[in-house]
């Protein structure tokens, strides 16, 4: 397949930018979010991804959530078909950079009647299955769309949490209904995070969080707070400081008892927690946890906001601009990372 010239300009931009940063420990990952089924530029972006990776080897690419264009209005069979092009997107370029998918708010099609929504079995078997090659997922949760990427040589763990993770029940017809609230992190992801994903071959490793949204409030509308976000962001708090949380929680059928303790562990090296959902490239900290929301990849300018540095950065077809994506490079030892913007936006650092 033919790519426009400005696709290779856009990865060589972004190759001769890593190769303008200072030298060091590093470790170079990349993310793209909020894709919304404009599959020929996610192509675009994945081939980018996979150029860049001849220069500057990319640890994994991260896929954050909503890969659908849906409304109420869109029925089971485009749903799937959806999902299968973006499959064969991965499938294309996966062998190169291993790609992780996260899953959305969008994606189980959650929108118009119940029979349309997708089975989360359905949604892990066309995007996430490939995973099980490379990926520590947690084995007694069915589907768990949840889990962790190790890379030794890098001391690198990347977890990725399902943070719109309702109950599921089907009644006589198999017809799929959602109990509670869609917006909600389930007790057995939060005991997994805190039992199993935050705890470390060696206190030296650094862990980057991947999810499709922040699930307490952000500093802008609309604000939010999902079921089992406080208990998320403090024993991720707790992982980085060393220390232990205990909470329980109910509210309509959710519930959860959960508690960590990281005290013998040590302080955690917690790069951050990366996420879309907002389509806006955004910075702030909670509890000490830097979290960097990221701008859409979806090539049409719908759901456009301001972001953090006060600009609405619009897509431009037919341009290096008609997507988005980035590359991180993280210095473990100056606890630094780079944001190397491939599209829409602007470059960025932070230190955590």
């Amino acid at each position: 397949m033919a790519y426009p010239l400005y696709v290779d300009e856009m990865a060589k931009s972004a190759a001769d930018r890593l190769r303008m940063l200072p030298a060091g420990n590093t470790a170079d990952f990349a993310f793209i979010t909020d894709t919304h089924n404009c599959t020929v530029y996610t192509d675009r972006a994945l081939y980018a991804v996979n150029e860049i990776n001849k220069a500057f080897p990319i640890e994994f690419l991260c896929m954050g959530g909503d890969y659908l264009c849906n409304n109420s209005h869109t029925d089971r069979k485009e749903a799937v078909r959806q999902h299968k092009e973006l499959a064969e997107v991965i499938k294309k370029y996966s062998d190169g950079v291993p790609v992780i998918v996260v899953k959305g708010n969008h994606d189980d099609n959650p929108f118009g009647e119940p029979e349309n929504r997708l089975y989360p079995s359905e949604i892990y078997d066309i995007l996430m299955k490939h995973q099980e090659n490379f990926c520590v997922r947690d084995e007694s949760a069915e589907n768990a769309m949840y889990g962790y990427f190790d890379m030794p040589l890098k001391k690198l763990r990347a977890v990725y949490l399902n943070v719109f993770d309702p109950e599921y029940i089907k009644d006589g017809n198999d017809v799929l209904y959602k109990t509670g609230r869609a917006d909600s992190i389930s007790e057995a992801q939060l005991k997994w995070l805190a039992e199993k994903a935050l705890k470390l071959p060696q206190n030296d490793w650094s862990v980057a969080v991947f999810a499709h949204s922040f699930p307490i409030p952000a500093p802008f509308p609309p604000s939010e707070r999902f079921f089992g976000g406080d208990a998320l962001t403090e024993i991720l708090s707790a992982f980085k400081n060393g220390s232990s949380y205990i909470a329980k929680a109910s509210k309509e059928s959710l519930f959860y008892d959960v508690s960590c303790d990281f005290t013998e562990q040590g302080k955690g090296n917690l790069i951050g927690y990366f996420c879309g959902h907002y389509h806006r490239d955004w910075l702030w900290k909670v509890s000490d946890i830097q979290v960097v929301s990221h701008i859409a990849a979806a090539s049409d300018n719908f759901g456009t906001s301001l972001c953090g540095d006060g600009t609405k950065h619009l897509k431009t077809r037919g341009s290096g601009e008609e997507s988005a994506f980035s590359v991180y490079r993280v210095y473990p030892d100056k606890r630094e990372v780079y944001c190397i913007r491939c599209g829409a936006g602007p470059d960025f650092s932070f230190k955590y």
